[in-house]
């Protein structure tokens, strides 16, 4: 697949001339250019106003560098393992904001992510991996997260709310994640694995209980983890708690839980872990960028 995307119809020479006699200064014609872009990608379905400022963002940067030929655009490439919960909370992020994305498949259980060219771009040999613009590569899902949310509604505004949200994602990779995320991946991922972690699964379904009971009691009283709204904390949170009765956790007894998953899962925009991008949209991309 390829990676990029040619402007159907003006080169950005054409519309330098054009915006200069228009009477546009050069902050102004960058954001002019890059909002032409993003009418070329909502043109062929790879996104929606609600993507704009994702759009706009990486577009005018693009700009920036000052090439008078005709452009040749990116987009977002996301590396990452469908069945992953680290790699979900990513396309999840995406998802909410419409941002547009390439999904490259990394299957870790098959080694793929510590091939040399892999690991060239993420040396730690884990997914999810974005891409932000070309050979700039960014890890670990929580940085990701914040690095996606930044400017939108799923980062808090205020000072307190952004720590809040902080506190919460820390508490996902200190106390979640290795224990719940852990069972997943042997239980679930893994043949064979339960056999092989026999002596591991007792800590973890007690240290998880204990983290499942932390977040019980926040939503008792708390729709959600930060700033009273939908979060890239609750992002975090959601990708293994979601996960948590596929791998020896019983839910019932955690009734708050229960009804955040829910409110969650009824947020417009929202897409389940086994969700895919949509065949008919990569292939528009393929076809504008081999015209």
């Amino acid at each position: 697949m390829r990676d990029a995307i040619r402007h159907p119809a003006i080169s950005h020479g054409e519309r330098d001339k054009t915006d200069a006699a228009a009477g546009f200064s050069t902050p102004q014609r960058l954001d002019r250019s890059a909002a032409w872009d993003f009418d070329a990608f909502q043109r062929l379905g790879l996104a929606t106003p609600a993507g704009r400022h994702h759009c706009l963002a990486a577009l005018g940067a693009s700009d920036a560098g000052g090439r008078e030929s005709e452009a040749t655009f990116r987009m977002y490439k996301l590396y990452s393992m469908q069945r992953s919960g680290n790699s979900y909370k990513v396309r999840l992020a995406l998802a909410f904001l419409d941002a547009p994305y390439r999904a490259i498949e990394v299957d870790i259980l098959r080694g793929e992510s510590r091939t040399p060219d892999f690991l060239a771009k993420n040396p730690s040999g884990q997914v999810p991996l974005l891409e932000t613009a070309p050979g700039r590569y960014l890890a670990e899902s929580n940085a990701i997260l914040w690095y996606l949310a930044v400017g939108t509604s799923l980062a808090p505004d205020t000072r307190m709310d952004r720590a809040e949200a902080l506190q919460w994602m820390f508490f996902e990779q200190h106390a979640l994640e290795p224990n719940i995320g852990s069972a997943y991946f042997w239980l679930c991922l893994v043949k064979g694995g339960r056999d092989l972690q026999t002596h591991a699964l007792e800590d973890w379904l007690e240290r998880g209980y204990a983290a499942l009971q932390v977040m019980e009691n926040h939503l008792k009283t708390n729709d959600y983890f930060a700033a009273g709204q939908l979060t890239i904390a609750d992002i975090a949170l959601y990708g293994y708690t979601h996960v948590a009765d596929q791998c020896d956790f019983d839910l019932s007894t955690f009734p708050a839980v229960n009804a955040w998953l829910r409110r969650v899962e009824q947020t417009p925009g929202f897409i389940t872990m086994d969700w895919t991008p949509d065949a008919a949209a990569a292939d528009a991309a393929d076809f504008a960028a081999e015209a």
